[in-house]
């Protein structure tokens, strides 16, 4: 399959049968917390035609750029040519929460069941701070031996109560067994 994306995006697709999982990283240079970035991706057939297409809209949230993924599903008897990712990034034009004000969920163990059929990442998250993590995202990015992202998964965990330890399975859609998988969280609204 074809990849274009725009300069300076780490962009990759993960295909298992029907499903792909299309991921775009946007790095955070010189952006402000809280500066919302979206992402148009598309599908296409080999004679450019779209088969999927969708939107996603993020914010720099953790100072770490923003992980941008969307799950697609093509039909069976049509084979997906070039996946392409367009970002813009628009400055902030609301007050967000300051990091101080939000709860610190960290990951505390995580297990990789890589079968070649089903891949799973199973998290425990705990929430140590006195604020509950109403809204929470925690993505995964896989990537082969050559370093190329080949799909990945995203969850978004019910909320975490203080002194909490919850358990997250999430399924991945990957093009093939990953040589390693990177995580990413982000503590999206605490009360």
């Amino acid at each position: 399959m074809t990849i274009v994306s725009s300069d300076g995006l780490d962009f990759g697709v993960g295909v298992d049968g029907v499903k792909v999982w299309l991921t775009a990283i946007v790095a955070d240079e010189g952006h402000s917390i809280g500066d919302l970035v979206t992402g148009h991706f598309t599908v296409r057939n080999e004679k450019g035609e779209i088969l999927s297409s969708a939107k996603k809209s993020y914010r720099f949230w953790t100072g770490e750029g923003v992980n941008m993924a969307v799950l697609m599903k093509i039909p069976e008897d049509v084979k997906p040519a070039v996946a392409a990712v367009e970002i813009s990034i628009e400055p902030k034009s609301d007050e967000i929460p300051a990091p101080e004000d939000q709860a610190d969920v960290e990951i505390v163990s995580r297990v990789l069941t890589a079968s070649e059929r089903n891949p799973t990442l199973a998290f425990n998250l705990h929430n140590p701070s006195q604020l509950t993590a109403m809204k929470t995202r925690l993505s995964v990015v896989c990537y082969d031996e050559q370093d190329r992202i080949i799909g990945g998964g995203e969850e978004s965990p019910p909320p975490i109560r203080p002194s909490q330890t919850l358990a997250v399975q999430m399924p991945l859609v990957v093009s093939g067994p990953p040589d390693r998988c990177d995580h990413y969280l982000a503590v999206l609204m605490s009360q």
